[in-house]
C-alpha cells in the first residue's frame, strides 16, 4: 500500500490532560477533564487515544514536550476519529505552528 501521508509518524508517547474544546465559532465545551495518551508524531499533527468521545472540528491547547529542554504550547484540531477495542483514536493537526517547531518535531 502507498504511503499517503504528508509527513511520515513516529512513536511519541506522552499524557496530557484536556478541560475543555472549543471550535472557531466560539463552541466551547468546558469540564471535559479528561486524560488522553498520545502514541504518534509528526511535524504535521498527532495521534492520540482517549476514553472519552471527543467531537470532530475542535480544537484544544497541549504543551508538547519533546525533550527535558524543548517544549512548546501548541493548538490541535481534532480531524479524525476511529473506534478502537476499549477507547477510541485520533488524528489531530497542529494549528499555526511555527516552521522552525515544526522542524524540531521532524529533527
Amino acid at each position: 500500500m502507498q504511503e499517503r501521508r504528508k509527513a511520515p509518524r513516529i512513536p511519541y508517547n506522552a499524557k496530557f490532560n484536556v478541560d475543555s474544546l472549543f471550535r472557531e465559532n466560539h463552541d466551547i465545551l468546558n469540564d471535559i477533564e479528561t486524560e488522553i495518551e498520545a502514541f504518534d508524531i509528526s511535524r504535521r499533527g498527532l495521534g492520540f487515544k482517549s476514553f472519552v468521545d471527543l467531537p470532530l472540528d475542535f480544537y484544544f491547547d497541549v504543551n508538547l514536550y519533546l525533550s527535558e529542554s524543548i517544549h512548546f504550547f501548541t493548538v490541535l484540531k481534532i480531524i479524525r476519529k476511529r473506534q478502537a477495542e476499549n477507547c477510541f483514536e485520533y488524528g489531530c493537526e497542529f494549528v499555526g505552528l511555527a516552521e522552525n517547531l515544526a522542524m524540531k518535531i521532524k529533527e
